[in-house]
């Protein structure tokens, strides 16, 4: 495929053609000349949202609202769980899956955020000051399809300083699942 053609794609599936606006248009022209003269440079850094920073920017969207339900895309499926645990779900259905596996950890992982929103009220952090800046992967999530840790960094009240929150999640086919909030004390203590 023409690169040409493939910067076209890329810039209408985010949304960056909207003829009402010149500045979106002009930030458009910008990306597709850029993809068109560096090819390989990762999304992320072009202003394209990769994977892992619309689910983490997700996480930090639920974790302001204390809305968990709004995580539901970025939770495991009982496909997800059979990708990453060949051997364990051989033989099962999906309802044992379901069961078994999947309500598990989505349980945990609520139990887990739920932690999280005590911790924000007990120490009387204002949400609407938190504020989403990055995350960082430690390891390649695209190595294997084991979970990885992450950190969401937030920065609060203006300031780049913050709180991390450290999670674990897989990339699979350029679509990231959480699986685990690894700590939950002290995340909110200043």
């Amino acid at each position: 495929m023409p690169k040409w053609i493939f910067a076209i794609i890329i810039l209408s599936s985010c949304g960056l053609f909207n003829k009402s606006k010149t500045s979106d248009i002009e930030a458009a022209e910008e990306v597709a000349e850029i993809i068109l003269e560096e090819p390989n440079r990762k999304q992320a850094d072009i202003g394209i949202p990769d994977a892992k920073a619309k689910m983490a920017s997700a996480f930090a969207y639920a974790l302001y609202q204390n809305d968990f339900a709004s995580l539901s895309n970025y939770l495991p499926t009982v496909g997800v769980v059979r990708q990453i645990a060949e051997k364990e779900t051989s033989g099962m259905s999906d309802k044992e899956v379901q069961e078994k596996m999947v309500k598990m950890v989505v349980d945990r992982f609520e139990a887990n955020f739920n932690k999280l929103q005590e911790g924000i009220d007990e120490n009387d952090i204002d949400r609407t000051k938190l504020k989403y800046k990055e995350y960082k992967v430690e390891a390649d999530p695209n190595s294997s399809l084991a979970p990885v840790p992450m950190q969401i960094i937030f920065g609060y009240d203006g300031k780049d300083e913050g709180f991390n929150i450290h999670v674990t999640m897989v990339e699979i086919d350029n679509k990231c699942t959480l699986f685990e909030i690894l700590m939950t004390s002290n995340i909110f203590s200043r």
